[in-house]
């Protein structure tokens, strides 16, 4: 049977367009169609829908189609479905781009999976988003979640994280939701994190940096708060000036402006001490900087003060005698000039190696003005405001 170049042949396949088809039917276009009369079309005049159907001889079977009882719904279905029609939807696409999954229209839930192999390793990795959709306020699990699924060499799946979506609750007609991310640990999800409107949660440690390699903040759910690698912070202790204890030969008070002063002069001396913190980064240098002013200028070749800092370290398990301590030192700034302006503020620091120190050290300081190396010494005297112990933190809270 020939009509134009149309053929049936011996073979039962059927050409249109063709009088050699390759396939059981076979449309040959020789044209420059880009719109819906190039190709295939099925057309529905009635109440049914328009529809294509693949099937394997007694197993499975997919339909697709337009549902013309579904507002004329794009529809890919599976033939496992009480009646095998495109009632009962895979995947659902609408004129105007969006899609759904296991619905027709917004009702239902549905799930996107896609599936990776490394075939060095035979790891295969399953990502699985599940939508879950309720009626409205008050539904039951309304949220985005997204489940990550790993698979052995032997194939067998292992649920191993998610992030979810979820309204905080359901009966909320506010519509208040909260994001979360879980880990699976021995064998069942634990949220690892979550965000509300109020507070981020976090179960376990929480690490800010450079993702926990060796410069990060750690912050643990016992309220203990460390510093690792180059992360520190500056910390101070103050001691203001009358903390100053009285020395070997005491200095004398002075007032400049608001500013109460000590001033020192040769050989006059200072006792304070200070507790060294627990959260002192070990190993690391402390600095006792010294805040002071003088009622004089500097000119050449006249106005130079040395400050000395005798200290010791003692711990507080009662052994070792304050006045024979294993760790202790003396430091001082050697000849340094007056400021240039009188009354104004300068600050010279003493450092006091880590080496030494342990926290929990109650350290003793005698601070004194000491007679110079060499050149001369200012009329006036000069006066400490206060003094900063500036340390090294690596902690920002330990547990109680």
């Amino acid at each position: 049977m020939l009509i134009e170049a149309t053929s049936i042949l011996v073979g039962g396949k059927l050409g249109l367009g063709t009088k050699t088809p390759d396939a059981m039917v076979h449309v040959y276009e020789d044209n420059v169609k880009v719109d819906y009369t190039a190709g295939i079309t099925i057309e529905q005049d009635g109440a049914g829908d328009a529809v294509l159907h693949f099937l394997l001889t007694g197993g499975e079977g997919y339909n697709i189609g337009i549902d013309n009882s579904a507002n004329d719904l794009f529809i890919i279905s599976s033939n496992n479905n009480p009646d095998n029609s495109l009632s009962y939807p895979l995947l659902t696409l609408d004129d105007v781009g969006n899609m759904y999954l296991n619905t027709v229209g917004s009702a239902g839930g549905g799930k996107i999976s896609t599936y990776a192999k490394n075939s060095a390793d035979q790891i295969e990795t399953i990502f699985d988003a599940t939508l879950n959709r309720g009626g409205g306020n008050g539904g039951v699990g309304l949220g985005l979640r997204y489940l990550f699924r790993l698979e052995n060499g032997a194939g067998a799946p292992h649920d191993a994280g998610k992030f979810e979506v979820v309204w905080t609750d359901p009966a909320d007609t506010d519509e208040d939701s909260s994001f979360g991310i879980s880990v699976m640990k021995a064998g069942s999800f634990v949220e690892a994190f979550q965000v509300n409107s109020t507070a981020i949660d976090v179960d376990s440690a929480m690490r800010i940096g450079d993702g926990g390699a060796s410069d990060y903040a750690e912050i643990k759910a016992d309220g203990e708060i460390h510093l690792h690698g180059a992360a520190r912070v500056k910390r101070q202790i103050r001691i203001a000036n009358a903390d100053l204890g009285k020395g070997t030969s005491a200095p004398t008070q002075g007032i400049i402006g608001n500013y109460t002063l000590w001033n020192y002069g040769i050989n006059d001396d200072s006792v304070f001490t200070f507790y060294l913190p627990n959260d002192w980064a070990v190993g690391t240098d402390v600095v006792i900087n010294i805040d002071w002013a003088i009622n004089e200028a500097y000119t050449a070749n006249s106005g130079e003060v040395k400050w000395e800092a005798a200290w010791s370290a003692a711990p507080h398990d009662g052994s070792e005698a304050l006045d024979a301590p294993s760790d202790s030192g003396s430091l001082d700034t050697g000849d340094i000039d007056i400021p240039a302006t009188a009354k104004t503020l300068t600050t010279n620091g003493l450092t006091i190696s880590g080496a030494s120190l342990t926290a929990g050290d109650q350290v003793g300081v005698t601070l004194k003005r000491m007679a110079l190396t060499d050149g001369s010494n200012p009329a006036a005297e000069p006066g400490v405001v206060d003094l900063n112990i500036e340390y090294t933190a690596d902690k920002l809270g330990e547990a109680a």
